[in-house]
């Protein structure tokens, strides 16, 4: 009966502890940072221009190229859509200005449209301050694309979130072993003779003196 309690305990106590290890109901041990976006290139792209488009806020055309880094940092105040807009020049030139032709970039062929995120999963011992860094590099027929180098930080959480429920099971089911050991209680009197008997040796008379 005790370790029926005991299991049961432990049952519960997981079954309130899993839905912290979603991601969109929060994880323990996890915060969130706002991170500044650094994109760089070893290649030279002179037949495309680029932008930092935000939605609603407007849009800029930045040098960039080797040597020239684009520097993007996110609003503190305010969920800040930020995307990094590449576009080759020849269509470019059909836009009148960089906040038209960020929103039509979706719809030329060999445009590159990126959204980075205005929010970063990080450990709660991680830095206040995160700089996530990308690269745009050329694909095998020429294209650029854009590749974040920033290693993803979500594994961390990951162990942060999963190490408290598996301690609680491990630990549930220590208990439950011991209290089912526990609960065998003392050898019957019949069990401890039958006990010594077992260890007599073979054709030996029982001792009957007293």
């Amino acid at each position: 009966m005790a370790s029926r309690v005991v299991l049961w305990a432990v049952v519960s106590l997981v079954a309130v502890a899993a839905p912290a290890a979603r991601a969109d109901m929060g994880l323990p041990g996890v915060r969130t940072a706002r991170p500044t976006h650094l994109i760089t290139t070893a290649d030279r792209l002179p037949g495309y221009v680029f932008l930092v488009h935000r939605p609603g806020f407007g849009t800029e055309a930045v040098e960039f190229g080797p040597g020239q880094p684009v520097t993007v940092p996110v609003h503190r105040d305010r969920i800040d859509r930020v995307q990094f807009v590449i576009v080759p020049r020849d269509a470019a030139a059909e836009f009148t200005t960089p906040a038209a032709l960020a929103e039509a970039a979706g719809r030329v062929p060999g445009a590159v449209v990126r959204e980075l995120p205005f929010k970063e999963a990080v450990p709660v011992w991680g830095a206040d301050e995160i700089t996530l860094r990308y690269r745009v590099e050329l694909t095998p027929d020429g294209r650029p694309e854009l590749v974040r180098t920033t290693k993803d930080q979500g594994y961390q959480c990951c162990v942060v979130a999963c190490a408290a429920p598996v301690a609680l099971v491990s630990a549930g089911l220590w208990l439950v072993r011991r209290s089912r050991r526990g609960g065998r209680g003392e050898p019957t009197d019949r069990e401890a003779s039958n006990g010594d008997n077992e260890r007599a040796e073979p054709g030996a008379a029982p001792d009957t003196a007293r």
